[in-house]
């Protein structure tokens, strides 16, 4: 569907821009399963959910796009929503099992059995926690890659990638507890003032995405 409609947009400038191309992309998809969770949720590809929906996607989407064009090459922005987990120095990050990709042994097992399905980056046993902080430390790598790859190009798009902080009232952390959920937004964004409104969290990204003193050093 998302390739059916990039067709489309590559086909009707109009409903891109005067250009036909996107001024800026901002990859914000994500999810966070439970904690808790046991079982491997898988995408309709077979890869983790979390790993699949949160970084993967992303880097479909982008292949995507920039096969056709679509992003302005002189002026063009990507952002990509991360967050401060994916550090093992950071407060979240420390928590519970740490993020690390090792040798990519989960994609390496998916790719050569042609199978397509791991359970964990690394090759390890699947750990809730861990598959988001390791989803996030993908999206980072991602993120200094590609402006790595696109500077060498001589291409002129600006990639970055931010945290906008512990936001728990979204769509997020729809799987878990919903009482749990509504009683830690209060007590983390109300009471203890480490966790950031939704208002907030939108307008971390749209800094990102327009303002032009991102960047400069």
């Amino acid at each position: 569907m998302v390739r059916e409609q990039l067709n489309k947009s590559n086909n009707n400038n109009n409903s891109v821009g005067g250009d036909g191309v996107f001024d800026a992309v901002c990859y914000n998809a994500g999810i966070a399963r439970n904690t808790e969770a046991k079982d491997v949720e898988r995408t309709k590809q077979g890869f983790e959910s979390t790993i699949g929906i949160n970084h993967l996607g992303h880097f479909y989407l982008h292949h995507l796009l920039t096969s056709s064009s679509l992003i302005n090459k002189d002026t063009g922005r990507i952002v990509v929503t991360a967050s401060s987990v994916h550090d093992p120095d950071s407060p979240g990050g420390a928590q519970g099992k740490l993020a690390t990709l090792g040798n990519f042994q989960g994609f390496e097992n998916a790719v050569s059995k042609g199978t397509r399905q791991f359970d964990m980056v690394d090759g390890g046993q699947f750990n809730a926690d861990k598959a988001y902080k390791d989803s996030k430390l993908c999206n980072v790598i991602f993120t200094r890659e590609l402006q790595r790859r696109l500077i060498e190009s001589g291409s002129k798009i600006v990639v970055n990638s931010f945290t906008p902080g512990l936001i728990v009232g979204t769509g997020l952390f729809r799987d878990q507890n919903p009482i749990f959920t509504k009683v830690f937004d209060i007590a983390a964004t109300n009471l203890l003032k480490v966790g950031e409104t939704t208002h907030f969290g939108g307008g971390a990204l749209e800094y990102m995405t327009l303002s032009k003193k991102v960047g400069e050093s």
